[in-house]
C-alpha cells in the first residue's frame, strides 16, 4: 500500500476533456474546489453535471507508480427526481395480511415522498414511514390505486408514480378476472410499431382493461390504448419505449396484473473519450475510453491502423460495453489513429481519435533530486529560502513537507524553492523535498537549523561600593549555545 504522504496532489487525473490543455485547465479548476484527506480520498464539493467523466487515481512511490480509475455521473436535478419507482411495481395481497410500497426517488439532499389513493384518502390502517405506505391487516377496501408524490427540495417540481393494489379473499379468488397477453413479447427497430391484446380468461364481469407501463410512470404520447382497454400500439418506436407494459384487469372481487416485454432495437454507437486529436508528451500515460450504446448490447474492441493494418489491441468485451485502452508511458512511436469499433446484431460502427506524441524521442527516466545547501543556518527572524532541484523525464512535479511536522502556515513555494520568511526555532528540522513523475518519486532532506543571537545583561545595573570592598557583577545571557562571555 502507497503511504498517504507518497500521493501527491497532482496525482489526480481525469481524462475526459477534448484536448490536452483543456485537461491541464480542469485539473487545475478541480484542484482549486477539491479537498483531499490523508487516505488519498478526492471530495468534490458542490458537484456539477460538468464534473461528470472518469478520474484517475494515481499513486507513486520510488518502486513506481500504478493508476486506477472511477466513473462519475452527475445527475440533473429534473433528471433524478423524473426516475420514481415503485416497489413493489404488482401489488397483490391476501386479505387479513400486510403489504408494503416502497417509492424510490434519487436525489441530494432526498426528496420529500407523500402518499395519497387515487379515489379518496388514506385510512387508518395505513403507515406511512418515510418513503414507505405499510398496509396493515388489507381488506378489500383497501384494493386500488395508489400514487406516491415526490417533491424537490425547492418545492418548485413534483413528480408520481403509481400501483395499483389488489387485495383478494379465497372465496373471491375463483371470480377475479384471469387474462392473458398476445404476443408475450416483441422485439421492433427504431421507427416501427408494435402491438399487444390483453384477453380475459374469466372472472365475474364487468372486467376493466387497463394498460400502464411496469415503473408505474404514464404512458408515452406515442403509446395509444384502444377504447375498450385491451389493445396498446407503441407507434414509431423510440429507444425510451424500451421496457415493460402492465395490462391492469379489475372487477368487483379483485385485480390481476400481467406483464409484457418490449424491446426496441437500434445500431451500435460508439463513443471516444476525449475525442481528439489527444497530444500527450513522451514518458506520460494515454488512457482512452470507449462506451457503446445500442440494443442488443453491442461488444467494443479497441485496434490501431498501422501503415492500413489493424493492429487489435483488446478482446470485445460484450458485458459492459465499455472498453479502455491504456498506455502507460507513451513513446514516440505509439502515435497514429486508435479506432473503437462496436457490434451487435443491428450493425457495426466505428470511432476514430487521432493520438500526437510531443517531446522528440527523449528517453522517459525516473526522478533524481539533489539540494545545493544540505544544512543550512539561520538567525530568528531572518528569512530563508531552500532549493531543491528536480531531474527526470517527464518532468517531475516537486512538493515540499516537513520531517513529523506540518509546514509552516506562512511558508509559500516560488519556482519549486520552499520560502519560509520570518523563521523562528520552532522552525527548525528537516524537511523533505519529494520529486514524483510517471516513472516513480525521488526524496532529498534539507537541514534547517534556527539560532537566537545572543543578549546579555549584568546585574546589578549600577553599583555603588566603598573602597577596599568586594565587588560582584553577574552577566545574564540568552542565546542559542555554546556562549562566549567577556567582560
Amino acid at each position: 500500500q502507497i503511504p498517504p504522504q507518497a500521493i501527491p496532489s497532482h496525482g489526480f487525473h481525469q481524462f475526459k476533456s477534448n484536448s490536452l490543455d483543456v485537461l491541464q485547465r480542469r485539473i487545475e479548476e478541480l484542484q482549486a474546489r477539491t479537498d483531499r484527506t490523508d487516505i488519498g480520498t478526492l471530495l468534490i464539493p458542490d458537484i456539477k453535471v460538468a464534473d461528470s467523466g472518469t478520474y484517475m487515481c494515481v499513486g507513486s512511490n520510488s518502486i513506481g507508480s500504478n493508476s486506477a480509475p472511477i466513473k462519475v455521473v452527475v445527475l440533473k436535478t429534473d433528471q433524478s427526481l423524473s426516475v420514481v419507482t415503485i416497489q413493489p411495481a404488482v401489488a397483490d395481497v391476501q386479505e387479513g395480511q400486510s403489504l408494503e410500497l416502497d417509492c424510490f426517488a434519487p436525489g441530494n439532499p432526498p426528496p420529500r415522498v407523500t402518499w395519497t389513493r387515487a379515489n379518496g384518502r388514506l385510512s387508518s390502517n395505513h403507515q406511512v414511514v418515510g418513503r414507505q405506505l405499510r398496509i396493515l391487516s388489507a381488506s378489500s377496501d383497501d384494493s386500488g390505486e395508489y400514487l406516491c408524490h415526490v417533491e424537490d427540495s425547492s418545492g418548485s417540481r413534483v413528480h408520481q408514480a403509481s400501483v395499483s393494489v389488489s387485495v383478494t379473499s379465497s372465496s373471491s379468488r375463483l371470480q377475479s378476472p384471469i387474462i392473458g397477453i398476445e404476443p408475450h413479447s416483441a422485439a421492433v427497430r427504431v421507427g416501427e410499431s408494435a402491438s399487444f391484446r390483453c384477453r380475459v380468461y374469466g372472472g365475474a364481469q364487468p372486467v376493466r382493461l387497463e394498460w400502464k407501463l411496469a415503473s408505474g410512470q404514464p404512458l408515452p404520447e406515442n403509446v395509444r390504448v384502444s377504447p375498450d382497454g385491451s389493445v396498446v400500439t407503441i407507434s414509431n418506436a423510440r429507444p425510451t419505449n424500451h421496457g415493460a407494459y402492465r395490462c391492469v384487469a379489475s372487477n368487483p372481487f379483485g385485480i390481476t396484473h400481467t406483464i409484457v416485454s418490449l424491446i426496441v432495437k437500434e445500431p451500435p454507437v460508439a463513443t471516444v473519450t476525449p475525442s481528439g486529436p489527444v497530444r500527450v508528451r513522451v514518458g506520460e500515460p494515454i488512457s482512452l475510453e470507449c462506451q457503446a450504446s445500442g440494443e442488443p448490447r453491442p461488444s467494443v474492441s479497441w485496434h490501431r491502423l498501422d501503415k492500413n493494418h489493424k493492429t487489435t489491441l483488446s478482446s470485445p468485451v460484450p458485458m459492459d460495453s465499455n472498453a479502455v485502452m491504456q498506455i502507460l508511458i507513451a513513446r514516440p512511436e505509439d502515435g497514429g489513429t486508435y479506432v473503437c469499433t462496436a457490434h451487435s446484431s443491428e450493425g457495426t460502427t466505428e470511432t476514430r481519435v487521432e493520438v500526437v506524441i510531443e517531446g522528440g524521442s527523449q528517453v522517459p527516466s525516473a526522478p533524481w533530486t539533489s539540494v545545493p545547501e544540505p544544512l543550512m543556518t539561520v538567525i530568528e527572524g531572518e528569512s530563508v529560502t531552500l532549493r531543491c532541484e528536480a531531474h527526470g523525464f517527464p518532468s517531475p512535479k516537486i512538493r515540499w513537507s516537513k520531517l513529523r511536522s506540518t509546514l509552516p502556515w506562512k511558508h509559500k513555494v516560488v519556482d519549486d524553492s520552499l520560502v519560509l520568511p520570518g523563521v523562528g526555532r520552532q522552525d527548525s528540522g528537516e524537511y523533505i523535498c519529494s520529486a514524483t513523475n510517471s516513472l516513480g518519486t525521488s526524496e532529498v532532506t534539507v537541514t534547517l537549523d534556527v539560532e537566537t543571537p545572543p543578549f546579555a545583561t549584568s546585574v546589578p545595573d549600577d553599583v555603588a561600593v566603598r573602597v577596599g570592598e568586594v565587588i560582584r557583577l553577574q552577566c545574564l545571557a540568552h542565546g542559542t549555545p555554546p556562549l562566549t562571555y567577556t567582560w
